[in-house]
């Protein structure tokens, strides 16, 4: 979990800088200004989380070494890793939706849209787990993420509407 806190620290950084801009654009009721940003914040943010994926499929041992000196702990660290390296890519979708949402003042829709999304998580989770193991719990993640950037692209047409 530890990667995965990193990994949306840096890709949060984007969605933060974006609600102001996005928050201005909407203010000045630019629609080209609003599309541009979030098609550029989407894609510096999506990029980022390939660089970060990459540096973590090329560290992660060394990290994992460095956290843990227990030979079982990291025995069982190595087995899940694919999972540190699929999620930021992934997360950062809805990471930038978050701050364009939040931009826009569509928190009521943000909020509609984790709660789909959380007790989807819920289910899948108990469901996944019981099956797969920790296995089980990352592919839940992995699918809130997912089911994240979904439900919020299902609420965006709204924010276009306020142009």
């Amino acid at each position: 979990m530890q990667f995965i806190i990193l990994a949306s620290f840096f890709l949060d950084s984007y969605a933060f800088s974006t609600e102001g801009i996005i928050g201005y654009t909407v203010g000045k009721k630019n629609k080209n200004f609003f599309i541009m940003t979030v098609k550029n914040s989407i894609q510096l943010s999506f990029y980022t989380s390939l660089i970060i994926s990459i540096i973590f499929l090329c560290f992660f041992k060394q990290v994992i070494n460095v956290i843990t000196d227990i030979e079982m702990l990291r025995f069982i660290s190595y087995k899940y890793f694919i999972w540190i390296i699929i999620i930021p890519p992934v997360a950062s979708f809805c990471y930038q939706l978050d701050g364009i949402f939040i931009g826009a003042s569509q928190t009521t829709d943000m909020r509609n849209a984790m709660i789909i999304s959380v007790a989807s998580f819920i289910i899948l989770s108990i469901y996944l787990s019981k099956f797969y193991g920790n296995h089980g719990l990352w592919l839940s993640l992995l699918l809130f993420m997912i089911l994240r950037s979904l439900t919020l692209k299902l609420f965006f047409e709204k924010i276009l509407k306020k142009f």
